[in-house]
């Protein structure tokens, strides 16, 4: 007996879909980007062994470990654990600033 043909609107999940060409601009975002569908963790954190896709994640969780709030706010003192979240309070002072 014949297999039915594949429904034509049915797509296969993305983990089993070929990469498209062009898609991702440099391989290392590539290869980062296929670990989220591998499950791929290469990166060992230090303190605890926990397991990470790229090392910048594992430095940046070390801070709960360690340090915790290394970014501090130079107008008020507040402290952060990234550099994203000093940037974002910091817009909070530009309102501030222009009175």
């Amino acid at each position: 007996s014949a297999e039915a043909p594949a429904h034509p609107y049915r797509r296969a999940p993305l983990h089993l879909r070929p990469v498209r060409q062009g898609l991702f601009t440099c391989s290392t975002k590539l290869l980062y980007h296929q670990r989220v569908h591998t499950g791929d963790r290469p990166v060992s954190s230090p303190i605890y062994g926990e397991r990470f896709t790229m090392a910048s994640h594992a430095l940046s969780h070390q801070h709960v470990h360690t340090s915790g709030q290394p970014y501090d706010c130079p107008y008020c003192g507040e402290a952060f654990d990234s550099s994203r979240g000093l940037r974002h309070h910091q817009r909070s002072h530009a309102g501030e600033q222009l009175l």
